[in-house]
């Protein structure tokens, strides 16, 4: 039996968690007083009033996990008990913004959409068979920026953004008399460019960013040992398309001194890319296709400047997408329907005029469908998590 529980991109307008951004939303096109906005809609950097330089440590904790199972061998039910468990997911993030005349440059870093450093681990149980795998993935993300300032109320940028991960995979097997052990080892790079544009007037503001999707390469390495008889296979780097081209619309309103508050929509482009792997059991190179349907984000949230040293905010966010694949004769094989849940608060405290400390707490609710169908067998899963996201930091304006 193969089964593998596919990530799908967790989207990039959803899930990064940057300081004030938790305030209005998580937003990301609006609002230029977040001291991260080298990782925002580059356009932002022209509104900041200073050059800054900050720094938080996001941890993010599974408080709870749910898996239920339908799967069919030869057309027969066999039962599954399932566990997925996290001993540690952390980030650490980090954005600098630097001014000359009407430019202004920005470089960052923060996690990519499967996190930074993630350590996991998933149980399968059945009367005939068993399964542990363990998961070790560091990842991060690069972002360079530029902002020029048209005029006093106009800005647009420009944001190169690099993802860099490294993924090993260590499954053991038991299948009657049959003790296999697969060792998957997977690197990829993958790279993307975001255009802005930011207007303020009065007391509204509106942003855009336009993103072209992301494109690199993968490659794999896979060493399997069946009953003490290894085997070894390489996939060499291959290009890839792991993210399609989308669009994110902001828009702030500030309905009396003090307040802010902010609503977006995003949406990506259905598209198509192919993926390569291997067997896990022969170790056979194949060649599938994931179809984006749809993928977008909702999302709003409400800031607040309770004094001249206390800025707070809460927002949420809903986030759905759906896809499905097939084989390399674009027959569909699977589905996965995946849904996102946010609650956000934030609130930073400002120590002096240029020193300010940053405090954000997310709740997440995850929910992913997933239906397979294999030559012989079929499942469906179906995986609910629960998680907290904490994160503290500082911040310098110089």
């Amino acid at each position: 039996m193969k089964v593998k529980i596919l990530t799908l991109f967790m989207i990039a307008f959803t899930v990064n968690l940057y300081a004030e951004a938790v305030y209005s939303g998580s937003s990301a096109a609006v609002n230029s007083d977040s001291s991260f906005n080298a990782l925002r809609n580059p356009a932002l950097m022209s509104r900041q009033q200073t050059e800054n330089l900050s720094f938080a440590y996001l941890y993010s904790y599974l408080i709870n996990s749910k898996i239920d199972t339908d799967f069919r061998f030869a057309g027969i039910p066999v039962e599954l008990d399932a566990e997925l468990s996290e001993d540690y997911n952390g980030a650490i993030i980090l954005s600098d913004v630097e001014h000359s005349g009407r430019s202004s440059w920005g470089f960052g870093l923060s996690k990519t959409g499967d996190g930074q450093i993630v350590l996991s681990s998933m149980d399968i149980e059945s009367p005939s068979f068993s399964s542990a795998e363990d998961t070790t993935y560091i990842g991060t993300t690069l972002m360079l920026s530029y902002s020029y300032k048209l005029n006093n109320t106009e800005s647009f940028g420009l944001q190169i953004e690099t993802a860099v991960s490294s993924e090993s995979k260590d499954t053991e097997k038991k299948d009657g008399t049959n003790e296999k052990d697969l060792q998957v080892d997977e690197k990829k790079v993958t790279s993307g460019l975001t255009l802005g544009y930011y207007i303020l007037e009065n007391n509204y503001e509106f942003g855009i960013m336009f993103k072209s999707g992301r494109y690199g390469f993968d490659s794999q390495q896979y060493e399997l040992d069946v009953n003490g008889i290894g085997s070894e296979k390489k996939i060499s780097n291959y290009y890839m398309n792991d993210e399609g081209p989308g669009v994110m619309f902001g828009l702030g309103i500030k309905p009396e001194r003090g307040y802010l508050l902010c609503l977006e929509a995003g949406y990506l482009i259905p598209y198509s890319h192919e993926e390569k792997s291997c067997n896990e059991d022969t170790l056979a190179e194949t060649t599938g296709n994931i179809n984006l349907k749809y993928a977008y984000v909702l999302r709003g949230g409400l800031n607040y400047n309770y004094s001249r040293y206390i800025n707070i905010g809460f927002g949420g966010s809903y986030t759905k997408s759906k896809s499905d694949t097939s084989d390399e004769d674009r027959i569909k094989n699977g589905s996965t329907d995946y849904s996102i849940y946010q609650i956000t608060s934030g609130i930073d405290v400002k120590l002096s005029k240029d020193y300010t400390l940053i405090f954000g707490l997310v709740y997440n609710r995850i929910l992913l469908d997933m239906e397979k169908e294999e030559s012989v067998n079929s499942f469906e899963i179906g995986i609910t998590e629960d998680i907290i996201d904490v994160m503290a930091g500082v911040s310098c304006n110089y």
